[in-house]
């Protein structure tokens, strides 16, 4: 079931992925939602990600099937393999035993934390390695991937990976989608932009919870459109709840929790009479009824409520969880993680296009623009001692590309939030309304509550952490601060001043100073004006300047974090100019 766009406004042509699904075998069947002309829907989307098995496992979260979204905890900048349709080589099939294994065998599961017990992982570092691995002779099944790698003469490729991963969504945009294998980037000169995101494996009620939604939306969808009304396209039944314990098979180092399934739903998406927003409800729950911590990782962060052109609380329930843990004295952190910039193709250097400023606005004005930010909302009543209780972060990576030092964000595309090591939301809702108020966008999310407990720290102090949301908590932190392979560091305690201010504080403004010096990275504090901007991007560049020097420098980089720069262009109006095709548009595809 694929959402089909507004072709004028979004051209990810998924009509050619139909017709290309359709074409592998009768039995497959795709639905496109919805009809504009009839339905009248012409700003919202199906955003939701779903892959559903037999009703018994279902993945939930933030990955789109989709070109570019490949990657794992090394974050590279480079894949400048071959892209020759065949290389040289052992053939698939003289690989040893040890690779012949089939594609049910496949764990999502990061090579780097062998011993993890996580459902959900942050990485498909194996899937790569086994892809390479896969194929023996044998005669060609009707969905054999190497009949399909074969097919397309790719049977002896070096770098799966170099079919989709190669891309930079600022830079340009995808075009040509049904040329997968065309390069539409110069590999060689431009850097990939990595992609950071996280989804979700559930098994038993909630993944049959998971399947109730799709069959809701699959019915509705055949009913509405006369297309779909053939007996060749069936309606859907649900399994019953009573067999759902009966697992044949589950993701390798599940853990057993409570998990419930949250979604933006309304009349136009799930045919329901009264609209749900129980994703905007339960992060907003969670944030209020936090103890110690949050930690989020998002795409977006449009919030703070005005009621005018904003409307979720998100932004609103930080401040005022915040407020309160001054008030009570009482320690209290919140670690944010954003996309240094948004993904849309616009060249930063001349102050980014009108649909990447439009989205800078509305992000700045929920974290440090304005008295309805977050930060205006706590420096009113703590000064500047907001410092001690929230870090905006992004994520960045530097790589050299063909002798040149070249630098990159990375893009965060994940919709996480982690609270006092015992509770997680996982989904694909962004924060933001048309993410969260349930008449916009549709949505899928779960919040998983954890029933195993290990022991912790927390503030110093020993504390019962969930084994999950505590395993998870930990791998996101060893990948941006570098700590994977060097556990050295102690980052058992996430509320601690060591930890917050020394660890995660220090490392992110340590990092983003080295780049600004090697780089002059944008976007940059120093940069308030476009006049600005056009004299700093003037100036000699260390990288370019004294290469070796700048190495130097690189080599006291750890990990990826990088502080957000809260001052870039703050003089100017990043609202699309009258004229514009972006300010024609209503206000509300922006928040």
């Amino acid at each position: 079931m694929l959402y089909k766009e507004v072709e004028l406004a979004l051209g990810i042509n998924s009509e050619y992925t139909k017709r290309t699904l359709m074409r592998l075998h009768p039995n497959i069947k795709v639905m496109r939602h919805p009809d504009h002309v009839s339905s009248t829907v012409y700003l919202w989307a199906h955003h939701e990600k779903l892959v559903i098995i037999d009703q018994s496992v279902a993945f939930v979260g933030g990955i789109d099937l989709a070109y570019g979204r490949w990657d794992d905890n090394e974050h590279r900048l480079t894949d400048v393999g071959s892209v020759e349709r065949v290389t040289s080589g052992p053939s698939l099939g003289s690989l040893p035993p040890a690779a012949m294994e089939s594609m049910e065998s496949l764990r999502l599961k990061d090579k780097n934390e062998p011993d993890q017990n996580l459902p959900i992982q942050k990485s498909i570092d194996d899937v790569d390695s086994k892809l390479k691995g896969i194929g023996k002779p044998r005669k060609f099944s009707k969905f054999s991937l190497y009949k399909q790698l074969h097919r397309h003469h790719l049977h002896n490729a070096d770098s799966i990976s170099s079919i989709d991963s190669t891309c930079n969504f600022v830079f340009k945009d995808w075009v040509q989608l049904d040329k997968p294998f065309a390069d539409f980037i110069d590999r060689y000169s431009t850097p990939r932009m990595p992609w950071h995101d996280i989804a979700s494996a559930v098994h038993g009620k909630a993944a049959r919870d998971v399947a109730r939604h799709f069959i809701q939306r699959w019915n509705f969808t055949k009913i509405m459109k006369s297309k779909y009304r053939s007996l060749s396209y069936p309606f859907l039944l649900p399994k019953s709840q009573t067999t759902a314990h009966e697992l044949r098979y589950q993701v390798p180092g599940s853990v057993h929790a409570n998990v419930q399934l949250l979604r933006s739903a309304a009349d136009w998406s799930a045919g329901i009479k009264y609209h749900e927003e129980s994703i905007h409800a339960a992060y907003v729950h969670v944030i209020e009824n936090s103890r110690h911590y949050i930690y989020i990782e998002n795409q977006f962060f449009i919030s703070c409520a005005d009621d005018k052109v904003v409307f979720n609380k998100i932004g609103d329930a930080i401040a005022q969880r915040i407020l309160k843990a001054h008030r009570e004295n009482q320690k209290y952190r919140v670690y944010v993680v954003l996309p240094l910039l948004p993904g849309f193709e616009g060249d930063i250097s001349t102050g980014g296009g009108n649909a990447l400023q439009a989205i800078m606005h509305f992000n700045y004005r929920t974290m440090c623009r304005g008295e309805n930010s977050i930060l205006g909302q706590l420096k009113a009543e703590l000064g500047n001692q907001w410092i001690n209780y929230i870090s905006f972060c992004g994520l960045r990576t530097h790589a050299e590309l063909e002798g040149n030092l070249v630098t990159e964000l990375i893009y965060v595309h994940s919709k996480l939030l982690i609270a006092d090591d015992n509770t997680v939301i996982i989904g694909s809702a962004n924060i933001n309304d048309r993410s969260m108020l349930g008449k916009r966008d549709s949505e899928m999310a779960v919040i998983v509550q954890d029933t195993e407990t290990v022991p912790s720290v927390m503030d110093g102090k020993e504390y019962q952490a969930g084994r999950f949301a505590r395993g998870l908590w930990l791998q996101c932190f060893r990948v941006v601060l570098g700590y994977l392979d060097d556990p050295s560091e102690d980052i058992q305690d996430p509320v601690s001043d060591k930890f917050f201010k020394e660890v995660w504080v220090s490392t992110a403004a340590r990092n983003a100073t080295i780049y600004d010096k090697v780089f002059r990275c944008l976007p940059n504090d120093e940069v308030h004006n476009l006049i600005q901007l056009r004299d700093f991007i003037n100036k000699p560049v260390l990288a370019k300047e004294d290469p070796i020097r700048a190495e130097e420098e690189l080599k006291k980089i750890r990990g990826f974090l990088v502080q957000f720069p809260f001052y870039f262009l703050s003089e100017e109006s990043l609202l699309p100019s009258v004229g514009t095709k972006e300010a024609i548009v209503p206000m509300e595809v922006w928040t």
